[in-house]
């Protein structure tokens, strides 16, 4: 990744797919032999087209145009045409290791019951029989520690070189991440809507509808690389995973999106919530009011049961991109989230200095 844009190399030693602004190249090559042939695949479509998500099949049948929904419709939908064949080679991947993962469950049985034979004729005395099985024995053994040696190879290498400030930036926002982790409470919004007139409450613009999530550092299982991605759980959604190139969002391990970091539009705010429960240890009480209020903010006497509840200062992360990706996190600690919420977003924007 450096000013020219982002290049890819992935694939196993003898042949890798390299990904970068003049296209992408098939390289293969058989090693010790000095055979290497390098030629260009085709790509269709343009890198900058934009993905219309498919409502068709959506389950609402009247919406509430007021409610704001954080959702991102279909993960696999939202790749960057320039991340296809990364995406492809994922799931090549992935498939191999089912096919060596079976061949080693059916390869054990096949080892239990030769042992099982071996021990018999060694009980009978049979001879002839002994020194077959106990090869036959050693020969899948042998045959098990070749496909054990396969299985940890089954991963794409993902070779990023980054231009020294992209890296030093992207060092930088992990360091910050560790603080936002920390966060006492963290939410995934699922959805936004704004408060009515007759429910008004003093500096709260719309009430929430949220998922209790956990931060945290963690890599996806079929990637190499020597960046700990963010990881941002997601509770109506795939996992979001934020690496220097390119974010995955992920349902399942066939079911996932791939998006160009510079296509991630990244929107930072602060805003204030009513805490009916229990106040997050590290958050900001700004003010309090009561659970039922006049318009002139004085707590309105016809109900009995009226209790007063704290408003708190919270941060919101939201992270959008044109091919679908729709997400908003809610943070109770926005000095702990400020510096790495500006950082991401100042990061995403670096694509316009190029």
């Amino acid at each position: 990744m450096s000013t020219s844009g982002v290049s890819t190399t992935i694939g196993p030693r003898g042949a890798s797919i390299n990904i970068g602004k003049r296209g992408a190249y098939l390289n293969t090559g058989i090693p010790g032999t000095g055979l290497y042939d390098r030629r260009k695949i085709e790509l269709s479509g343009d890198s900058s087209q934009n993905f219309s998500v498919d409502h068709a099949n959506s389950q609402n049948t009247t919406p509430d145009p007021t409610v704001e929904i954080f959702k991102t419709e279909n993960a696999a939908s939202t790749t960057t045409d320039g991340l296809m064949e990364l995406k492809n080679a994922l799931l090549e991947c992935y498939q191999n290791k089912l096919e060596i993962e079976k061949a080693i469950a059916d390869l054990k049985n096949e080892i239990i019951f030769y042992a099982a034979i071996l021990w018999l004729s060694y009980v009978l005395i049979l001879g002839f029989l002994f020194s077959w099985f106990k090869n036959k024995v050693a020969e899948k053994k042998q045959e098990l520690l070749e496909l054990e040696r396969d299985l940890t190879a089954c991963y794409i290498d993902v070779d990023l070189d980054l231009d020294p400030s992209y890296e030093n930036h992207f060092l930088r926002l992990s360091s910050l991440f560790d603080e936002v982790k920390s966060c006492d409470s963290i939410w995934d919004i699922t959805s936004s809507k704004p408060l009515g007139s007759a429910t008004d409450q003093p500096s709260v613009a719309s009430t929430l509808t949220q998922a209790k999530v956990h931060f945290s550092y963690k890599n996806l299982d079929l990637i190499k690389t020597k960046y700990n991605a963010p990881h941002l759980e997601n509770a109506n959604g795939g996992n979001i995973y934020i690496y220097p190139a390119f974010v995955a969002i992920v349902n399942s391990a066939t079911d996932f999106g791939l998006i160009d970091i510079r296509d991630l539009d990244v929107d930072f705010s602060v805003s204030n919530s009513l805490v009916i429960n229990q106040v997050p240890t590290d958050a900001e009480i700004v003010h309090k009011t009561w659970l039922h209020v006049n318009k002139n903010g004085s707590p309105d006497r016809r109900y009995k049961n009226n209790p007063e509840i704290p408003v708190c200062k919270f941060a919101s992360l939201t992270l959008k991109s044109e091919t679908g990706l729709n997400e908003k996190f809610l943070l109770s600690s926005y000095r702990k989230s400020e510096p790495f919420g500006v950082a991401l977003r100042d990061y995403c924007r670096l694509k316009n200095q190029s």
